[in-house]
């Protein structure tokens, strides 16, 4: 007997850039894209909740949207913060890596 998944708690709406995200961390190899499927994947079932980070001193206002990448030098925070001061972006007009 298969057991059935468990359809997602929440719907993840995330910016149209997220995908090219993913396929950039294939730089650090397969492991880290699958770690970043992992998270939205628990982020979406609820299994895992982010901290919440309001404005930051580092990145500017970060909440609202899922960007996904290293934290080195906490360049995913200032694009992450980049995406909501620019606003809703058409999925067609996505930004690449």
């Amino acid at each position: 007997m298969t057991r059935r998944a468990k359809p997602a708690r929440y719907r993840l709406v995330a910016h149209p850039a997220v995908p090219a995200d993913l396929v950039a961390l294939a730089a650090y190899g397969p492991r880290a894209v699958v770690a970043a499927r992992t998270a939205l994947d628990d982020l979406a079932h609820g299994r895992v909740t982010g901290k919440t980070l309001g404005d930051r001193h580092i990145s500017g206002d970060a909440r609202g949207v899922v960007a996904i990448g290293v934290r080195d030098e906490h360049a995913i925070y200032r694009l992450a913060a980049e995406r909501i001061q620019r606003g809703p972006v058409a999925p067609d007009a996505a930004e690449g890596p």
